[in-house]
């Protein structure tokens, strides 16, 4: 139950409550927060509404997003691209889409969300609060909680991505993204309930060589991954439906460019 709620007018502000209140956790639209799945019952809690953190814009080959952009907004506006959209797409709900930030969901660092392994793919990072600016993935798969201000979203790559879940709407089980960069091949993957995956050695087998065909392919990234059985899947299946995705996702980035 949250006994106290602080809303800075300031970024400075922010840092500054959440220093003398380290056990308060900053919220911006609280989708993921509120949620019965986060298993989060914070009684401090530090809103990030007024701080002005929903810009975009392009600089260069990056687009700026702020932190407490929505999902949704995300995907209307004209400077989004669009395998960006297709992936925050993937997430069906509108009112989550409508409630949930890409800040937000970065901070969650939950694997049931398949914008991270997007983000890890692309090469997107982050600029804190601290002044530092740090890749998506070092954030995610470390026990960093800085108050991010900004997401910096390559401009320069092509990339796909896809999901697996029981029902439409429902919880990615798994998810996949892959990205094409100056001739190289990036691949990011993720299980609910497990681990975000970067497999740097099945990029270094991809790079630089012809693309395998697409059933050796599958093959490849399947007996790379490392999964588990519960209550909705066992883990060959998702071994396998892994490496299906991974491989649709590579082959749409890369097609014509690594023969």
């Amino acid at each position: 139950m949250i006994t106290e709620f602080f809303k800075p007018d300031t970024v400075a502000e922010a840092v500054e409550l959440k220093i003398k209140n380290p056990d308060a956790v900053f919220m911006a639209g609280g989708a993921w927060i509120n949620s019965s799945r986060s298993g989060l019952a914070p009684q401090k809690v530090i809103s990030l509404e007024g701080l002005n953190l929903t810009k975009s814009e392009k600089s260069n080959d990056m687009l700026i997003i702020g932190a407490c952009t929505t999902l949704q907004d995300l995907l209307d506006a004209e400077t989004t691209p669009e395998d960006f959209k297709e992936n925050i797409f993937l997430l069906k709900n509108r009112n989550l889409r409508n409630q949930g930030t890409i800040g937000g969901t970065i901070a969650a660092k939950q694997a049931c969300f398949p914008m991270i392994p997007y983000l890890i793919a692309v090469g997107a990072d982050l600029v804190l609060a601290n002044g530092k600016v740090v890749p998506v993935e070092e954030y995610v798969l470390s026990l960093a909680d800085n108050l991010i201000l900004n997401v910096r979203l390559p401009l320069n790559v092509r990339a796909a991505s896809a999901k697996h879940s029981v029902t439409a709407q429902g919880v990615a089980l798994v998810s996949v993204a892959a990205a094409f960069k100056n001739g190289k091949i990036s691949l990011a993957y993720a299980q609910d309930g497990g681990k975000i995956e970067h497999p740097v050695q099945i990029e270094r087998v991809l790079n630089g060589n012809a693309l395998p065909k697409r059933d050796i392919l599958e093959k490849i990234i399947s007996q790379d991954v490392v999964s588990f059985d519960d209550y909705r899947t066992s883990a060959d299946f998702k071994t396998y439906i892994i490496g299906v995705l991974a491989a649709e996702c590579i082959l749409k980035v890369a097609q014509g460019d690594m023969s």
